[in-house]
């Protein structure tokens, strides 16, 4: 899962995106999948289980 590659060591979101989903541009915001990202991401802050 892509939330599992986030390090908090400043990657980049096309570095990410490559890495989970083997295309740099996979989270575009005109890739429907950036909008699942997006909400999962913010949900896993909101849990408390990440920092912004």
């Amino acid at each position: 899962m892509c939330l599992e590659q986030l390090t908090g060591h400043g990657i980049n979101r096309n570095s990410l995106a490559a890495r989970c989903l083997g295309e740099a541009h996979g989270l575009d915001r005109s890739q429907p999948v950036a909008a699942l990202f997006r909400q999962a991401l913010e949900r896993h802050w909101r849990s408390g289980i990440a920092d912004p």
